[in-house]
Parts: C-alpha cells; structure tokens; sequence
C-alpha cells in the first residue's frame, strides 16, 4: 500500500481526538459516523457518501473510497474503526491499519458480521496488536427500514409491501437478529471504555432465532402476513461460533418490542381492527366448525383410511413395477409385499362404512370400492410371484442352484400363477388405465415363457449334459438363415449349468474338411466357391434344414456331434448391450455398447483378416466374456427387461433354433422359432363346401449377399405386395421390393445379391421388372459342367432359378445394387383358378414369412377382391377403405392376415 501524504488541515486548537472509520459500503460506517461527528474529527473513508444530514460538516472529512482504496490523510489518529463487509482489500491491507494503529498508540477496532466472517483471519491477527477489538455483529436490522441490506430488512420489506414473507427451505436456517442502534451502541460503548482481558466480543444474543420463529414474530404484530415457502437458492454454511469471546448482548434479548420501529402492522391497522371487531364470532365459528369436522371425521374415518391405503397400495405397485424392470428384484418383491399388505388394510377398513353405504343406498358404490381393492390384492400377488420367479431364475442361472431339478419347476409355478391372476384382471375389465399398458406388456411377456417353460428342462438339460452348435451370424453381410457365419462356439450344459463355451473362428473348422461337398448353384457360380463349408451353411431359407446342414459339416470337420443348432446375429448382441449398458473388454482397451459394437467388431475382426489369424474369435471371445462377467456380477441389471428382450429378438427371428428332439423342435416349429417354411394349413385352396372356397397364400422375400462385403449394414428396404382376387377365380399379384444402398466404401460397397421369392405352390412367374423395365427372363443355368466352361457366355436375359421346397415355390435370381443407388424390382405372378363362379364366401388367408437378421423395414399390403363380394371379417392387424383391405406398418416378425368375403345376396 502506497503510504498517504495528504494531511488534514488543524480544524481546531483545542485537543479534540482524530478518529479513522473505514467502511467501503457505507452501511454501518455512516451510523457510527453520525453518532461520533459531534465529539470528534473524523476522516472518513467510503465507497458511499453520507448524506448532508449525517454530517457535522466542521468535524468531518470524506475520502471516496475509489476502486480498491484511497489515500488515507497522514494524521495522528485517537481511534481507528475498519468496518469488513467481506472486501478481500480490506484483510490484505489490514498490518497497515495494525502499524498505524501501533504507532499511533491508538485503539483499533475491526468490525465484521457472521455472515462476512473469516475465521481463519480472525484467528491470524487477534494476537498481533494488544489495543485491538474484534467486534463480530449479527444480523442487524433497523436504520432505514426500507434498506434491504440485510436479511431480517429484507423480512420486514417483504411483510410490510407484499403482506407475505418468503421463507427459504424448511425454515430452520439460524439467524441472528439485532437492531443496528443497539450495534452501534454498543460499538461505541466498549471503544471507550476501559479496556478488558477479552479480545473478541459478540454483538448478537446467544440463543439464536430461525426464519420461521421470526415469521411468527412478524404475525402476531400482524396476523395477515402469511409465509411462503421457497427453494433455497444455496446452502449456507453452518454458523460457527468460537468459545472464546464475550457476548455483549443480554440473552433475554427484547427482540419484539426491538421491532416496532419497523411498524409492520401500519398499512393492515384498518384491517386488523375490523377483524378484531369480529373475533369473537370467528372463535364462535371455529369451534362449532371444529365440533362438525370432528363428527364428519369420526364418520368418515373408515372411508379416508380405505382410501388413503388403496392409494398406498396403487403406488407401491408402482415402486414394484419400477423395481421389477430395473432389475431390483428384492425390492420389487418387498414393495409388491407392502402394497398386498396396505390393500389388506384398506378391505379391513372398508367393513366399517359399507353398512353406512348400504343405508344410504350406495351398495354399488360399496361394490366398486370393494372390487377395486381387490384387483389390487391380485396386482401385488402377481408382481410379488414375478419377482419371485426372476430372483429363482437369476439364483439359477448364476449357477447357485442346488437341486436344480426340482428348482427350475418354481419360477414355471411363480410365472403360471402371474399368469392366472393377470388373466382375472384382464377378463373382469378393472384394470386401472394407467396399469393396463403395463400389465398387458407382461401378460404377452409371460404367455410367451409359458409355452417353452415345459421345454425348458430339456433344453437346459435337467436330466442329461446338452451341447449346443452357437452359429455367429453377421446380419451385416445377409444370408438365408440370418447372415454371414464368420464365428461359431460350442455351448455345454449340465444340470442347467453352463460347464463349458468356447468361441472358435470359422475357418479353424473349415480348413479341416475333407473331401468335396457340392454347394448350391448360387454358391458354386456366384460367389465362385466350388467346395461348401460350415460357413455358407446356412444358405436354405428354412433354418431347420441350414441348421442340420451346419451340424453335418461340424461333424465331418471337427467330429462333434450337438444337440441342436442356435443362431444368434449381430442385432440381438446389440439389443442385448442396450439393455445391460457399455461393457469394458479390457484386452482390447474398448468400451463397447450398442451403437459401435458392430464397427469394433468389425475393425478388431474383419479388417486385414486372413483365414489362418486369430484375431476374429480372440476379440468375440473377450467380447462373450466381459458380457458374461457383467450379467453375473451386477446385481441391479434389468432382468425381466433382458429377458423381454431376448423373446423379442426369437419373435423378430435375431436368435433362432433348431434341435434334434423331435418334440421340442416340433414346439419350437409350430411357434415360428425355427425360421421353418412349414406351414400349419393345407394345399394353396380347397374347396371347403360346395359354395365355400379356402385360399392359403404365402409371399416372402429371402436375400443372399455374395459380394463378400457388409453391404446390408448400409441396405434400406421397403416391400410392396398387391393382391388381386379376380372374377374367375384366379389369384394375381405384384410383389415389389425397392432397396437403397447408402454404402460408400469399406466395409460395405456394391450389393450383389441373390434374391428369391417363396410363394405358394404352383404359382406362375409371369414378368420381373427392374426399374419398371420389363425383362426378358428365363431358366438359370446351373449345370457347373456348363457355367465354368471358360467359353461359357451368360445368356442375355434374367436367369430365374425355379425350386421347390416344404410346399412352397420359389424363384431365384441375382441383382446388383451399386453403392449409392436405388433399384426397385418387381415381380407378377399367378395363383391358378381354385373355385367355382358361383362360390358364395371366400377365407383369404396369407402368411407373411420374414427373413432373419433383417431389421424391421415398410410393408405395404392391399388386397382387391370381386365387386360382387363383400367384406365379411378381417384380422385386427387389416383395415378397409375404399373397397380395398390395407395394412402399412413396419416389419418386425412373421404376419397372418385373414380376410373373409361374402357374396352379395
């Protein structure tokens, strides 16, 4: 600090004291300036000038306190007050003020409040100057009222102007109220008087008061104050208060009588008299009021406690349903518990009106009451049987279980019984609506586990140890069966425990066949493969027959016979890491979740592969293995949400199986998890009665890349199917299926595939358009004796491939669509005449087959039939406009549509 020059001219030949009172904000430093201007010379130093009022012009001098300070007149100075209203320059400055003071002789007395306070600097100068006073205020109030330059004036403005005071929080934050003529006071008091052993003085009442008991304060000065609670905008520190030091405030503090000044009560005077003239009659009021609320109370007491614990009982099903899709499981089943106990709490109360109900002849009210707490009870029952069915299963799976025999029967007992309970809800229609949505997603949920939980022994071998062929289909680079096998692993099971898994690359299998296998046609000329190996397997569009094909070649190649053939692809690891979250593969130093899981797979697999490299099944192994350890491990994992998840990914054909029992396959086939062409119904048509007729169609699209490339992660689809029911009785048709292909470069590039179309027996190809050009077509050479010719030249024309197979015909042919292009191609088609002219109803039946590993993609159906006919019914997932039946919707799974037509009478 640069030391000051200036001197104060001498006011005065007589021995009048100098003091220096330092205060940049002005607040408290101009009332001890009033206090003193009569009895001293003053130098006063501050941000704020003091008003004309406050100043005894002959014995004052003002100094601006100007951006961080002012020169300070050189003078001989009495007394030194340095005010600190938590300005850092203050405390910086301060060994100035304390070598001024020093040589001066003179007392110094530093001024702070509790909530300017620091601690540690009080700690640091209170031993460095004898003659110095550590003065710590509290919350003054006070001055002009109207300031609000300090909490409990901020208070008081808000009563006296809105007539309502903002209290933060809950209210209970200390404060400690003290007006500031008795701050003053006593400032000037202990200054001037004889010097004690204490250095730090407390100008506040020990016993503090807090937000809410000055509320009340202010109400009884003026009842119509109210308060408002409000969010606290930031948490204060805790008060601290040091033991040493002297209060100088009596503890019996007269904080009332102290805040009459503030005259709360002026502006409600006329109020609060009128209302005082009516008193008496509102305390009349209140207690007949009282007496009344009192006999409603104790008659409608029942009534409140049935509904205060139905309502209980409803939101803790609510923390159970949350529970149960977290993956909570023990909190699922103990909410679940509380809110069976709160529903049977509110029956027990509810016996006690419903005589008062039936009096007043509200039984159906009664009745009402009744059932819905009771359809609470079963809410809570089946919940709590789910969680405990999902906390046996994760027992089990984790490998805990002890007899596993007869343990994996309890969750199918839990399941049924859920089941059963949902099922009554269902069919007595009170279901709550904001539960309906909910409920029904786990009635569909668990009917689907209810149909394979007999299988369910079986398949995790109970009785017997399984091995099961893993096929890794990547559905990035599409094939019939769900797409490329570049990995397959060997899953062995005992006792429902998994005792071994192992991932292998494809072609460590591959190199180790010997002798040739003879691929299909588009295989061998195509994709110029003369051998077939395990990894092109799964090239049948009915995974049953590429499953035993997949499992013949393990056995020739590795000799290892299986039990069955499970394919799982690329969506379903996605689906799957979307549900447990990222996982570390610390080999790899990768975090992998479901967006980038497909490209690290990619990068770490495929890129720079060679057939003899590790690297492909080394990255899936560690990749399995951190999955594995997470589902294990974590304890708060959305089981019910995962395993949801898997029966999605069955249904949209992501996981699809095939066993050698014929019984479970059987089940398997029959539910459309096999990916099989097997259909339930008869032939095409037949003529059910003389004026009755059948028609069974089927149409689905099976692709095949053979560009050995990843096109499809970059391959958009939308399929078009229109139906025509003529007059004669024949069935035509328009399939069209229009593919855009948003590739670049690696890992996609042009799509080279080999589509073909599964239709009903018999069905005629008539014409293929590509583009809307018509083309020449005829019959795909596949005679290798005649395509690998080096003379041979392709015929110039569409080469279609007729096959038959499982009932169906299909028809084949390869298109190209090059990167960054669109291609659309069409396809007409005939069902011959299955029915007389004079057939007075028709049943349309089709089945839509989905290919696996696709994603879900636009269908567009319309169905035409004969103006003679009228629609008679229509399958929920159809609708009827303008004489036509439509469905447009997304693709995620196998459809039926049926339509019944009626001829006009």
């Amino acid at each position: 600090m640069k030391k000051p020059v200036l001197l104060v001219e001498e006011k005065s030949a007589s021995n009048i004291p100098l003091a220096l009172i330092v205060d940049k904000r002005g607040n408290l430093g101009a009332t001890i300036l009033k206090n003193l201007a009569d009895d001293l010379f003053i130098v006063y130093v501050s941000g704020i000038e003091p008003r004309a009022s406050d100043l005894n012009t002959s014995n004052t001098f003002y100094v601006p306190f100007l951006k961080r300070f002012s020169q300070i007149p050189e003078n001989l100075y009495s007394y030194i007050f340095i005010i600190d209203e938590g300005e850092p320059f203050i405390r910086e400055s301060f060994n100035v003020f304390i070598q001024k003071a020093r040589e001066n002789k003179s007392p110094l007395v530093y001024i702070t409040s509790l909530r300017n306070i620091s601690w540690s600097f009080i700690d640091k100068i209170k031993g460095e100057y004898r003659k110095l006073k550590i003065i710590i205020y509290g919350d003054a109030f006070g001055g002009n009222w109207d300031d609000q330059n300090s909490i409990v004036n901020e208070l008081i403005y808000q009563a006296k102007k809105h007539r309502k005071i903002k209290i933060p929080g809950d209210g209970m934050e200390k404060i400690f109220p003290v007006l500031e003529d008795d701050v003053v006071d006593e400032i000037i008091k202990l200054s001037f008087g004889t010097e004690d052993s204490f250095k730090i003085y407390y100008l506040f009442p020990r016993y503090p008061q807090t937000y809410l008991s000055l509320a009340h304060i202010f109400q009884k000065s003026n009842p119509d104050i109210k308060i408002d609670f409000v969010k606290k905008e930031k948490q204060n520190a805790e008060t601290k208060i040091l033991q040493e030091g002297k209060y100088l405030i009596n503890d019996q503090y007269p904080l009332s009588k102290k805040l009459t000044g503030a005259e709360i009560d002026v502006k409600g005077s006329k109020q609060s008299e009128q209302k005082n003239n009516t008193n008496v009659m509102k305390k009349v009021k209140y207690i007949f009021k009282s007496l009344s609320l009192f006999l409603l109370i104790f008659l409608l007491l029942p009534f409140a406690s049935t509904l205060l614990f139905s309502f209980l009982g409803y939101v803790e099903i609510r923390n159970s349903t949350n529970m149960l899709k977290s993956g909570s499981l023990e909190k699922a089943f103990n909410a679940s518990s509380i809110s069976k106990t709160f529903f049977e709490i509110s029956k027990a109360s509810a016996n006690g009106f419903l005589f008062e109900l039936a009096i007043f002849g509200q039984d159906r009210i009664a009745d009402s009451l009744i059932a819905n707490i009771d359809t609470g009870v079963k809410l809570s029952k089946g919940i709590n049987y789910l969680s405990s069915a999902g906390f046996v299963l994760k027992n089990i799976s984790s490998g805990n279980a002890k007899n596993f025999q007869n343990e994996i029967l309890e969750p199918q007992f839990l399941a049924r019984s859920a089941i059963v309970l949902f099922q009554e809800i269902y069919l007595e229609n009170k279901l709550p609506d904001s539960y309906k949505s909910e409920i029904n997603n786990y009635m569909s949920f668990i009917e689907q586990i209810s149909v394979i939980q007999e299988a369910l022994p079986d398949i995790l071998a109970v009785d017997t140890k399984k091995t099961y062929l893993i096929l890794f289909q990547n559905n990035m680079e599409l094939r019939p069966g769900g797409g490329f096998i570049g990995s397959y692993g060997i899953l062995s099971l005992d006792r429902g425990r998994i005792i071994d898994f192992v991932i292998n690359d494809i072609y460590d299998a591959d190199g180790q066949l010997k002798g040739h296998v003879e691929p299909p046609f588009p295989i061998r000329r195509y994709l110029q493969k003369p051998h077939w190996y395990m990894r092109d397997s799964n090239f049948d569009p009915d995974f049953r027959q590429s499953a035993y094909t997949a499992a013949f070649f393990l056995n020739e190649e590795m000799s290892q016979r299986v039990d069955g053939v499970i394919g799982i692809d690329v969506s379903f690891l996605k689906t799957l890491l979307n549900e447990i979250g990222p996982v570390e593969v610390p080999e790899y130093n990768e975090i992998v979740n479901s967006e980038n899981m497909y490209l690290l797979t990619q990068t770490h697999a495929e890129k720079d592969f060679f057939p003899s490299s590790t690297q492909k099944k080394d990255f899936l192994r560690s990749l399995a293995r951190a999955i594995q350890t997470k589902v294990s491990e974590n304890k708060n994992l959305p089981y019910f949400s995962i395993l949801r998840a898997v029966i999605n990914s069955i249904e949209e054909k992501h996981i699809i199986f095939s066993f050698n029992n014929v019984n479970l396959q059987n089940l398997f086939t029959v539910n459309g998890w096999s990916s099989s062409l097997w259909d339930n119904r008869t032939s095409f048509s037949q003529q059910v009665n003389q004026n009755s007729i059948s028609i069974n169609d089927f149409f689905g699209i099976n692709e095949a890349n053979l560009g050995v490339n990843k096109a499809n992660f970059f391959i958009e689809r939308n399929i078009t199917g229109e139906i025509n029911i003529n007059e004669d009785g024949s069935v035509s048709s328009r399939a069209t299926v229009v593919y855009k292909n948003n590739s670049v470069d690696w890992p996609g590039g042009d799509y080279k595939n080999y589509v073909r179309f599964i239709l009903p027996q018999n069905a005629s190809l008539s014409q293929v358009f590509m583009d809307g050009i018509p083309q020449k077509i005829g019959s795909a050479v596949t005679d290798p004796l005649i395509y690998e010719q080096k003379n041979f030249i392709p015929p110039q024309l569409l080469e279609i491939d007729r096959t038959e197979e499982a009932g169906k015909t299909i028809y084949g042919f390869l298109t190209m669509i090059p990167a960054q292009t669109t291609k659309k191609i069409s396809i007409d088609y005939e069902l011959p005449k299955n029915f007389n002219d004079d057939s007075s109803s028709i049943l349309y039946s089709l089945k839509y087959f989905k290919q696996p590993g696709t994603e879900t993609y636009p269908f567009i159906l319309s169905i035409t039939f004969p103006s003679s006919y009228q629609v008679v019914s229509f399958s929920d997932n159809l609708s009827v406009s303008d004489g036509k039946v439509l469905f447009s919707k997304e693709i995620l799974k196998d459809q039926d549509f049926i339509l019944s037509l009626g001829q006009e009478q």
